[in-house]
């Protein structure tokens, strides 16, 4: 799914890049400045192509704290507090946001595990609102329960 949302948007960037490098050459630009929209589709195509090829499937799985990501040849890859960045309700590019470390970016697709899909969702949703009412006990000076 995560795969073919891509390529939509990719595809429809490339569409509109040619189009204006052949409305540029028409209005009678010639040279690099015309076939730099083009030029930019290919760059991130490329770049779209580096980041699926290296992505690896894997299992995330929520400890109760923390949010892991396991390679399906056992390899922790990333473990922290998942953010969604993006919600489609079949899809979510979440961030599991690591200490002293980049974040990872994530996509999860209903399709990986149907019937555990909702339950996904509920806790990752409930998380925004625990975070924001446990800031808002510690800001009260009421105690916080883990």
């Amino acid at each position: 799914m995560a795969d073919r949302l891509m390529g939509i948007c990719w595809t429809a960037g490339a569409g509109c890049a040619s189009a204006a490098a052949i409305g540029l050459t028409l209005q009678g630009t010639t040279g690099w400045r015309a076939w730099t929209p083009c030029a930019a589709a290919l760059l991130s195509g490329l770049s779209l192509w580096r980041s699926r090829r290296q992505s690896i499937p894997g299992e995330l799985t929520f400890d109760g704290d923390d949010w892991s990501q396991t390679s399906t040849v056992g390899v922790v890859m990333a473990t922290g507090r998942a953010r969604i960045a993006l919600d489609l309700q079949r899809l979510m590019l979440l961030r599991i946001e690591e200490d002293r470390r980049p974040g990872h970016w994530l996509w999860v697709d209903r399709d990986g595990d149907r019937s555990r899909w909702r339950d996904l969702r509920r806790v990752l949703c409930a998380g925004r609102h625990v975070t924001a009412s446990a800031a808002q006990r510690r800001q009260d000076g009421r105690a916080v329960l883990p």
